[in-house]
């Protein structure tokens, strides 16, 4: 599996892009095909993040 350790500093931005891209929690990781609480998890410790996740987030969250 790809996957990538995330700075602290962005995790931290995974949670406010989701905000400004005005998508709940569970709405996001509806999108996203994960469930909510691992969705939780990406965004609040340092679990690693699959990089296709990333990248779907990414698009989901409309973040260059």
């Amino acid at each position: 599996m790809n996957n990538v350790q995330v700075p602290d500093s962005l995790k931290f931005s995974l949670e406010a892009c989701r905000k400004n891209a005005g998508l709940t929690l569970r709405e996001a990781a509806e999108i996203l095909g994960i469930g909510y609480q691992r969705l939780s998890k990406y965004e609040n410790d340092s679990s690693d993040i699959p990089m296709s996740l990333l990248s779907k987030m990414s698009f989901v969250y409309q973040v260059p």
